[in-house]
């Protein structure tokens, strides 16, 4: 339900560090999903990737190489023109 480890903390009187090592006991781990953004017209060179644990695998796996992350970006919506 998109808690995350230090509001169930809270709910639980507990604190962030034992929500996340039992989280972790069971297995429970986020993974990378991602949204076509040309809706497969194209071969998309930047999809938007998101965490969530709604899944079972990840769609992609790390590069090994350096990365970006943009959070709180605003909003998108997939075949945006540019326009802000």
């Amino acid at each position: 339900m998109a808690f995350s480890d230090q509001q169930i903390a809270v709910f639980l009187e507990s604190d962030e560090a034992s929500v996340r090592a039992t989280r972790q006991v069971y297995g429970l781990r986020p993974v990378v999903k991602q949204i076509d953004t040309l809706a497969a017209e194209y071969p998309a060179q930047t999809n938007f990737l998101y965490l969530t644990y709604n899944g079972a695998i990840d769609d992609v796996r790390p590069s090994g190489s350096r990365a970006v992350v943009i959070l709180g970006s605003g909003v998108y919506r997939i075949g945006q023109l540019g326009r802000i």
